[in-house]
């Protein structure tokens, strides 16, 4: 459960009760209705039973409560096969990367294990449908070489890069070639 606590008048403060949380709350519309939505990660989450495989959640804006500042239901974002460890929800961001005009949820699971490849790390992108709710995620962004322990999505963030006027997908992966590496797929 996530909830704004502005009761006192001096400010918002965002707290939780999931376990290990990040966020993107720089003021993405991911639901089409005008105001800014709150992607969370849960990396540390079991859904289905599968161990520290991971979890994000989208909190609409529009269902938030005025009275209580709390979101009831929030959008969960699963991938399609949860895995063990892959810490799903790790890193999350929010921007449009498809181009659409519509933000898009950004998940990464720097642990996953793609392959066999131990903790090359996956990154994972839901495509909003324009009617508050999001697409089937995309295939995987995967570390180009599969490198083992590159923990591919350790960092992402949504940012025109490129000099193009579109945000572009950014990505690190700081085992990634034994130095680091960061990648960035520029916006279609």
């Amino acid at each position: 459960m996530v909830w704004l606590d502005d009761r006192d008048g001096g400010g918002r403060s965002l707290r939780f009760d999931l376990y290990h949380l990040t966020l993107d709350n720089r003021g993405a519309d991911m639901t089409g209705d005008g105001q800014a939505d709150v992607l969370s990660g849960a990396d540390m989450d079991d859904p289905g039973g599968v161990f520290l495989a991971g979890a994000a959640f989208v909190h609409r804006s529009e269902e938030r409560s005025v009275n209580t500042g709390l979101w009831p239901n929030p959008v969960p974002l699963l991938p399609p096969i949860p895995e063990t460890q892959a810490r799903f929800g790790l890193k999350v961001a929010a921007g449009d990367v498809t181009g659409d005009g519509l933000a898009d949820a950004i998940v990464a699971a720097p642990d996953a294990s793609p392959g066999g490849s131990n903790s090359s790390g996956e990154v994972w992108v839901f495509p909003a449908d324009g009617n508050g709710g999001f697409l089937p995620p995309w295939a995987p962004i995967r570390h180009p070489s599969l490198d083992p322990g590159a923990l591919m999505g350790t960092d992402i963030v949504v940012a025109d890069v490129t000099g193009d006027g579109k945000p572009d997908l950014v990505i690190g992966a700081p085992g990634g070639g034994g130095t680091g590496e960061v990648l960035i797929y520029p916006a279609p």
